[in-house]
């Protein structure tokens, strides 16, 4: 079972010394980061209770990845591979399509990320995840 994130070139670096944040987290330590989350994004996030959560794929492809391309938000994709024991640590969360959705079910299950064929589908990790679980795939 392999987890994936898309970020920025330009992220890289912090990425590597601090891990991946959420972005409450990145604000609080006012790190310079190029976040693919907009606005709204971030205010669905808060409406629903998931800013305090970093968001993986289950497959290195998701449908919001057009989105940041075509309106410059990313400049160079890179794809991290996430290892799998972070599914261990307590509070991950599981959504069927994208957590901001209103018809997102979010619970504790991987079957709801994992099977169900959505390309939105998420994966919630409270906080943080360490630099070492981190592998840069491109």
């Amino acid at each position: 079972m392999a987890l994936y994130h898309f970020t920025d070139s330009r992220n890289i670096s912090s990425i590597m010394r601090h891990g991946l944040l959420s972005w409450p987290l990145i604000f609080k330590y006012n790190i310079n980061a190029i976040l693919s989350s907009n606005e709204l994004s971030r205010s669905l996030d808060n409406r629903r209770g998931l800013g305090s959560y970093v968001r993986l794929a289950p497959q290195p492809s998701h449908r919001m990845l057009k989105r940041v391309l075509n309106d410059g938000t990313i400049q160079r994709l890179v794809w991290l591979k996430i290892d799998n024991s972070i599914l261990n640590n307590s509070g991950v969360l599981y959504s069927d399509t994208n957590a901001t959705a209103n018809k997102a079910t979010i619970n504790n299950d991987w079957r709801n990320a994992f099977d169900n064929g959505d390309d939105q589908a998420e994966i919630l990790i409270p906080r943080k995840i360490s630099p070492n679980l981190i592998t840069i795939l491109n």
